[in-house]
């Protein structure tokens, strides 16, 4: 729905340092920590066992907010069934 939403209306940039900032910090931990933590795995127990290890991710990203909540909102529900879909066309 955004991606539609920005086709139409184009991109609505944050005008604010406190924006920017947020922005920078979920790039920072969504994808640099990420990153550079497998990559760190992967120096300490091989490719093999780190691939093995991140096929997990979908399992962990489920069950957090389940052990946090103990629920999974809408939300959730919807994303669990698109991860692995995408995975899977992404293979493809």
């Amino acid at each position: 729905m955004s991606s539609l939403l920005m086709m139409v209306n184009g991109p609505q940039l944050p005008t604010t340092t406190a924006g920017w900032a947020v922005i920078g910090a979920i790039v920072v931990i969504a994808t640099v920590v990420p990153v550079v933590a497998f990559l760190a795995g992967l120096a300490r127990i091989g490719p093999t066992n780190a691939a093995m290890i991140s096929t997990l991710e979908p399992v962990v990203t489920w069950g957090w907010p389940r052990c946090c909540w103990g629920r999974l909102s809408s939300r959730s529900r919807c994303g669990r069934r698109v991860d692995p879909g995408g995975r899977a066309a992404a293979g493809a």
